[in-house]
């Protein structure tokens, strides 16, 4: 089976369902080393989830999951870092690590927030985020996943829009910030209603 330009991509890398979401398809196999792991891994994606193979290399480092809440000025709020327990065989967010709470990568992935970061690691981490958050044009709130490699940021995934629910990591990044889950829901409501306003304000 043939992998169009997979040359120019470094070993490791990781295989991913490309029209997947919640981080199906995503686990420590996921990863591979050499050309024929890659081979195998990519017709495991096809056979089994029906779709294209999303292929890029695996970027070791720090997995910090970066929240934006704002429009017209948006805010970074604190960002939150993935830690994981020495023992897994890989320090990846995989399906278990959100799904299966048996799972030992359930329980040896937990988040830290705020993240440990310096003043210089924190600068590029948020300026990154703010880029890839207007670049996107999203809006209100969203979820920039980042991996941190010598001072250099990494986009994984940007979310435009991400679980907002009580225990997941934008609230968490808002209790951080100060910010209770009755005034996080109101602060995205208003720059909704707020946009709405203007609209109808300048019909065109």
């Amino acid at each position: 089976e043939k992998i169009p330009n997979f040359e120019n991509l470094k070993f490791p890398l990781i295989v991913k369902p490309a029209h997947e979401d919640a981080s199906q398809g995503i686990e420590p196999q996921s990863v591979v080393e050499d050309r024929r792991a890659l081979l195998q891994r990519v017709k495991y994606v096809h056979e089994t989830y029906q779709q294209s193979a999303l292929v890029e290399e695996y970027i070791e480092g720090r997995e910090l999951n970066v929240a934006v809440l704002g429009y017209s000025n948006p805010k970074v709020l604190p960002i939150s870092e993935i830690l994981f327990d020495p023992s897994l065989p890989r320090a990846m967010v995989c399906f278990d690590s959100k799904w299966s709470p048996e799972t030992a990568a359930y329980k040896g992935t937990r988040p830290q927030c705020p993240a440990q970061l310096s003043a210089r690691e924190q600068q590029q981490v948020n300026l990154v985020a703010l880029r890839a958050f207007k670049l996107l044009g999203c809006r209100d709130y969203a979820r920039v996943d980042i991996r941190l490699r010598n001072f250099t940021a990494y986009i994984l995934e940007i979310n435009a829009n991400p679980d907002i629910s009580p225990e997941a990591g934008v609230a968490r990044s808002a209790a951080a910030e100060g910010l209770s889950y009755v005034q996080l829901i109101e602060r995205i409501l208003k720059g909704a209603s707020k946009r709405k306003e203007l609209s109808h304000a300048n019909p065109e």
